[in-house]
Order: C-alpha cells, then structure tokens, then sequence
C-alpha cells in the first residue's frame, strides 16, 4: 500500500496522484467507482487542480478504519492509472 497515509485526524486512510490530465484522473476514478461498487465499499474521490486527485477510505458505519479500508487501499493500487510525467 504505497502512498497511503492516514489523515490528520487518525479517522481515515489518504493517497494523491498527479495524474497526466483532467481527463486521466476522470478515467481513474470511473474505475474506482466500480470496484467500489463490485465491494459495496465507496471512498471519497477528490480532483482539484484538474490533475491533482486525492482518496479517502474510512469506514463510515463505524466512523474510522476497518480492515476492508486497507483491502480496498491495495485494490485501487492495482489500478492502471496515468500519471503526470516526471
């Protein structure tokens, strides 16, 4: 789970991405949602900046982490997703 950190208030797991354009993070984020979908477990998804996206895992139910946050964490990490060249 490279990239995750959790957040200031301890609640939930974050990572950020510069992705390549607009139109990359738009795309990554279509395949977030419907492995969120397929795992009935939904992140906050964040674009800003038109490159800069962010996500946040927390169970909501219990109001802070759970296990399914850090399985879903390493799903999205398989997730093709185009970055912002170096």
């Amino acid at each position: 789970m490279s990239g995750w950190h959790l957040t200031s208030d301890g609640l939930r797991i974050r990572k950020d991405w510069q992705v390549k354009n607009f139109l990359a993070g738009i795309e990554f984020f279509a395949k977030v949602a419907e492995l969120a979908e397929a795992e009935g477990h939904h992140p906050d998804l964040h674009l800003e900046g038109y490159r800069h996206v962010w996500i946040e895992l927390w169970t909501h139910a219990i109001g802070g982490l759970s296990e399914n946050d850090f399985i879903l964490a390493a799903k999205i990490d398989r997730l093709p997703v185009r970055l912002r060249s170096p």
